[in-house]
């Protein structure tokens, strides 16, 4: 599927909206605030965190999203959104070139036929696009993947930059 840079749908009154501004985290440790109201978009948010930029964000990120999601999806799909969050939180840490005390928030939303992962940072560094694997730079499989899990996906940025993905359930 193609990359597709148009903002996501309306976050609604009960959820952040994108492009915020930029977070800092608190005693470097992730914090938690669930929303459980539903946009205007017809996507509730189930949860949401925001950890600390750094080595330690993927995995942690990961336990998150399997904590809120290991009863509500099929183990396939949780493999898969697993790798997905792993993947864009990475990508956070490596590329966006966030400074000491970034925050990355992480943000799952569901609706009656889909979920919807949403991964937002301060920084607007480089572009965010599937890339063909370099053999001398390593990498370049991680957005290929995304593209293939899920069923669209896209980039929004005005302040910060957040990247989503949905998929059927």
């Amino acid at each position: 599927m193609p990359i597709d840079d148009r903002v996501p749908p309306s976050n609604g009154t009960s959820n952040p909206p994108a492009g915020g501004g930029s977070r800092s985290v608190p005693n470097g440790k992730p914090t938690r605030a669930a929303h459980y109201g539903v946009s205007m978009d017809g996507f509730g948010t189930v949860d949401e965190s925001v950890f600390p930029c750094g080595p330690g964000a993927p995995r942690a990120a990961r336990t998150a999203v399997t904590d809120w999601l290991a009863r509500a999806l099929a183990p396939r799909m949780l493999d898969d959104m697993r790798l997905i969050v792993t993947e864009l939180v990475t990508n956070s840490v490596r590329h966006a070139e966030l400074r000491a005390g970034d925050a990355i928030t992480v943000r799952i939303r569901l609706a009656e036929h889909g979920l919807r992962l949403e991964v937002e940072n301060p920084g607007t560094a480089g572009q965010i696009k599937a890339s063909r694997p370099g053999a001398r730079a390593g990498g370049g499989l991680g957005l290929q993947l995304v593209e293939r899990l899920c069923m669209s996906w896209g980039v929004a940025r005005e302040r910060d930059t957040m990247v989503w993905v949905e998929m059927e359930h």
